[in-house]
């Protein structure tokens, strides 16, 4: 069974545009995360 021609292009779209959100959404809870380590290790 192979997927029909152009359901590959959009399915990389979407999922190049999924990760982005979800960076965006990781981000600020990493950098949070970060810096209660980094605090919590020269504390």
């Amino acid at each position: 069974m192979r997927p029909k021609r152009g359901a590959i292009p959009l399915y990389s779209i979407y999922r190049r545009t999924l990760a982005e959100r979800a960076d965006d959404a990781i981000e600020p809870f990493w950098r949070y995360a970060a810096y209660l380590i980094i605090g919590v290790a020269f504390e």
